[in-house]
């Protein structure tokens, strides 16, 4: 166990602040989608397939090969509200890991749209078809989708209808809905639901019960805390917040495109402190969406 677990009070290692965002896309790449934290994608991945495995995967995931994929102005567009890592098992396996905070009504229709991108990505010049590797799309929710059940995970497979003998291995889709974690125990040490109240952040004082006797989350916690205190990715962080509010908005209001006066001010006022804070002129574009010509007046 990490010596530093011995240090841990209320205040140490935690960041108090329950405003602060754990499902932020800036936050949730630095945390999972970098080489410094892959253990604790591992981690999360391998906590999902012990709760419920799928036909396609055997034992343990022991290392993963990420996708280098940067947060592009038409990435962030494309996937307001979600975002999603790839990486890719030892053995070949397809793992997406998508982080969905906003509800949405076609959701198994872009499911399937999706799986099919990433299963017709692979290779097949001269390929057998039994050869193509399955793909696992993995979905933490940050809200409650499915209204018609208590179970938090509920896992997605090809099966016929009233034998339930499996067509095919090589689709599984997860949803995993963090508010229905909210009451249940972290004392049997699922490490799913750690996840899910992690990312939710429902107890603060569960998080740092949790960490007493998990290095892993010492290490979120550690990681977390180095995280807000680095200017530079809470810059990012801000401007995903505050895009994400804002797209909220434009839905609210029923507006398909376009930004109104006030709400370029804003974006401009971030992109200053972006700038002030040293990111430069490329990371504010993709962070703000702001145009060459917007982004003049400030330079």
């Amino acid at each position: 166990m990490s010596e530093s677990i011995c240090e841990i009070k209320d205040e140490a290692l935690l960041n108090t602040d329950k405003s602060f965002n754990r499902f932020n896309d800036a936050y949730v790449k630095y945390l999972l989608a970098t080489e410094k934290h892959k253990h604790f994608l591992l981690d999360l991945i391998n906590a999902v397939f012990d709760d419920k495995r799928p036909a396609c995967i055997t034992g343990q995931v022991t290392d993963l090969t990420l996708e280098d994929r940067e947060l592009s102005s038409e990435h962030i567009r494309e996937k307001h509200g979600r975002l999603d890592i790839r990486a890719e098992t030892s053995n070949g396996e397809i793992i997406n890991v998508e982080i969905q905070t906003y509800a949405d009504s076609a959701i198994g229709a872009r499911e399937l749209f999706y799986f099919a991108k990433l299963y017709t990505s692979q290779p097949a010049k001269g390929m057998q078809y039994y050869a193509l590797k399955p793909v696992v799309i993995i979905n933490l929710m940050s809200f409650n989708h499915f209204k018609d059940r208590e179970q938090y995970h509920s896992c997605y497979e090809m099966q016929e209808r009233d034998l339930h003998d499996v067509l095919s291995d090589k689709i599984s889709v997860h949803f995993i809905e963090a508010p229905k974690c909210d009451k249940l125990s972290i004392k049997n040490k699922n490490r799913l639901i750690r996840w899910m109240k992690y990312l939710s952040y429902s107890s603060p004082e569960e998080i740092v019960e949790m960490a007493k006797d998990d290095d892993v989350f010492t290490g979120v916690l550690e990681a977390e805390k180095m995280f807000v205190r680095n200017r530079e990715e809470m810059l990012e962080y801000e401007a995903r917040e505050r895009y994400e509010m804002d797209m909220a908005t434009i839905k609210a209001d029923g507006i398909a495109e376009g930004r109104s006066e006030g709400k370029l001010e804003a974006l401009l006022a971030t992109a200053k402190e972006m700038l002030a804070g040293g990111l430069n002129v490329e990371q504010v574009k993709k962070f703000t969406k702001l145009t060459d010509k917007e982004l003049a007046n400030l330079l």
